[in-house]
């Protein structure tokens, strides 16, 4: 759940900064990352006003995936599938909803394309991006107990509402599977059996650095 930090005054008023959860803003035009820091002011004479600043960072990346014949030596392995093979963290710039869309990339499938959910459906794309870095330390999996995104949460996408969607990470049967999230539901969606599942128990990637989990 959010920190918070409270301030005494002389005159005695209080104030709560809360700090809001850490986000990756990811667009198709950023090489590297940039990390928005949100602080969320609260009292009574404020109607919960925020702040935000940005760092960019030249690490992790996104980079595009072009064939099978793209590199994956420093792609961040998000999990297993049921047959024990690694998938891989993807978006997608989708015509279908107009949004970005992270999801997941697994090499054992036929088609190198990116899955991803929309609208109750999940769909491939062979037009994608995948996740990378020299040193994959730098993420961690937070499980999203209170239904409140991690600090440090990194944003995969963007919905058409312009939220921030983050990277969700579900185990079904004997798998693991990537997907969203989107803090209007609180909820994770994965793509499974050719369908957008919704999971109530998931993980949030994060970057290790700024999570307080």
């Amino acid at each position: 759940m959010a920190q918070s930090v409270n301030f005494s005054f002389s005159s005695t008023k209080q104030r709560s900064i809360a700090i809001g959860a850490v986000a990756l803003v990811a667009t198709l035009i950023t090489i590297g990352v940039v990390v928005t820091i949100t602080i969320k002011h609260e009292s009574s004479s404020t109607n919960n006003l925020k702040s935000e600043f940005k760092i960019k960072f030249i690490e992790p990346q996104w980079i595009r995936f072009v064939d099978k014949n793209t590199s994956l030596v420093n792609a961040f392995v998000a999990g297993k599938n049921p047959w024990y093979s690694s998938i891989y963290v993807c978006r997608v710039n989708s015509t279908k909803a107009l949004e970005i869309l992270p999801g997941m990339f697994d090499p054992s499938n036929y088609y190198s394309s990116c899955e991803v959910t929309w609208g109750g459906k999940s769909y491939t794309d062979d037009n994608f991006e995948i996740l990378v870095a020299n040193d994959p330390s730098v993420f961690v999996w937070e499980s999203d107990t209170y239904k409140d995104t991690p600090i440090g949460a990194l944003s995969g996408g963007i919905s058409e509402w312009k939220d921030d969607l983050q990277i969700s990470r579900a185990e079904i049967g004997a798998g693991q599977y990537i997907g969203k999230v989107h803090g209007r539901h609180s909820k994770a969606y994965v793509a499974y059996d050719r369908l957008e599942k919704t999971v109530a128990s998931y993980q949030v990637l994060c970057l290790q650095d700024y999570s307080l989990g």
